[in-house]
């Protein structure tokens, strides 16, 4: 058995660099008083989710190509993801005869990147119709 969270709720070991609240901890020694102790394992840790997430972004900000386009998305995202660059954007998607509604590209953020970062050529190009 163990207790797996993200970041604000298990510590995440000795080489963290992030404060918790180490709630994973606190339950982990409810359940096994003797952890720490006598051999036996403290066995929290982050989840894989959150380990593949910053295992990505790790990998992503070698790749110079992969940083553009994470931060060509976010300035895209900024122009025309909120108020009136929306209808800015729909407006030349309607005016257009060749090309269909534009899909947005929503700015990456927390720990979507592996998700968001699949989406962002295609949300950075109009749809070309079917004629």
């Amino acid at each position: 058995m163990q207790v797996t969270a993200d970041g604000a709720i298990t510590i995440g070991g000795p080489d963290h660099r992030h404060s918790s609240n180490k709630s994973a901890e606190k339950l982990w020694q409810t359940l096994h008083p003797a952890a720490g102790t006598l051999g036996i394992p403290l066995c929290t840790s982050w989840d894989n989710f959150h380990k593949a997430d910053l295992g990505f972004w790790r990998a992503l900000r070698e790749v110079p190509a992969l940083l553009e386009l994470m931060d060509l998305s976010k300035k895209v995202d900024h122009m025309f993801g909120i108020g009136e660059g929306v209808l800015a954007l729909h407006a030349v998607g309607a005016a257009s005869q060749a090309f269909g509604k534009p899909r947005r590209a929503a700015a990456p953020g927390g720990t979507r990147k592996v998700g968001h970062l699949r989406h962002v050529p295609r949300a950075l190009a109009f749809t070309i119709k079917d004629s």
